[in-house]
């Protein structure tokens, strides 16, 4: 044991063993100089690259883009973006202006060229506003608004494509065309206007509501501050005009005063009109107004008797 020791001693003291000492270092040495700089240049340490923005742009035009910023690039996925370029970028990862090292994969997800068929929604009964945004929802077109004569206004009755009526829950290819019938508020019955003249605008408004008419404008005569006790003296549609039917749903304006002169000679006209053979209703009982007309009428009869 102690002659081996003298020997091992004997061994380093020799010059053979520091030269191979040495070498061994040196290469080692190199070993990690060589391997280090070979890790550099393959994995570009210390180096970055921004990502374009390639949104938007056609695949085509991307793929360009991003072989000009020395980036790779694969397709990830798909979708249908309606108002959108087919084949163009909807989105990419890594986002733009992010930092990269080069080479680095950018993911692209590609608007579809033909667009998927989904199921046709139910807008009947919905409002007009409503089945937009519905339309708008599942990446379908508003085509034509078409009116139809119903009380339901602005109330979805019908949807259609192609002209034909599509039913809810049929394939339709996102990105159709839909027109939409809707109700045009009045109806398709018509019936005569109500004479509301000679009435309070109270008497008035719950004759027009059970006649399934509406309440338009309201003009008040100056000092008029209670308008549904005041009297009407004036309408529109006249009953006198030459056509005096309206439709369900239609809009009748009238004007109110506390003047009982005015709505003395408003009767009077009436019953003018009346005498030349005009269609009119009798003015409606139980206002004063209408009661001294009619007694004035009666007494100018007895006087021409006499």
């Amino acid at each position: 044991m102690k002659e081996r020791f003298k020997r091992i001693w004997a061994f380093i003291k020799t010059p053979v063993f520091w030269y191979n000492l040495a070498g061994a270092v040196g290469f080692f040495l190199l070993f990690i100089f060589l391997g280090n700089s070979m890790l550099s240049r393959y994995t570009h340490h210390g180096e970055s690259l921004t990502v374009p923005d390639v949104r938007g742009l056609t695949y085509e035009e991307a793929k360009q883009r991003l072989d000009d910023a020395n980036l790779d690039y694969s397709i990830l996925d798909s979708s249908f973006v309606l108002n959108k370029k087919p084949l163009s970028v909807l989105d990419q990862q890594p986002r733009a202006n992010s930092k990269v090292k080069r080479g680095r994969t950018v993911y692209l997800t590609i608007n579809a060229k033909v667009p998927p068929k989904i199921k046709m929604p139910d807008l009947t009964n919905t409002s007009f506003v409503q089945a937009c945004q519905v339309l708008d929802q599942f990446g379908l077109r508003l085509g034509q608004k078409i009116y139809k004569p119903d009380l339901a206004k602005n109330t979805v009755l019908d949807q259609l494509s192609r002209g034909a009526r599509i039913a809810p829950g049929a394939d339709i290819v996102k990105g159709s065309t839909i027109d939409l019938v809707v109700g045009d508020g009045l109806g398709s019955s018509e019936m005569e206007v109500p004479n509301v003249l000679g009435m309070s605008l109270r008497e008035a408004i719950s004759l027009l509501e059970m006649s399934d008419l509406n309440v338009g404008s309201v003009v008040r005569d100056k000092g008029v501050s209670d308008s549904l006790n005041a009297t009407v003296w004036k309408q529109n549609p006249d009953f006198f005009s030459s056509d005096h039917n309206i439709h369900l749903g239609e809009y009748v304006d009238v004007w109110v005063t506390n003047d009982e002169a005015k709505v003395k000679d408003a009767l009077n006209n009436q019953m003018k009109k009346k005498g030349r053979g005009g269609n009119v209703a009798a003015p409606p009982a139980g206002k004063g107004n209408s009661a001294s007309g009619n007694k004035n009428g009666k007494n100018d009869k007895d006087k021409k008797n006499k």
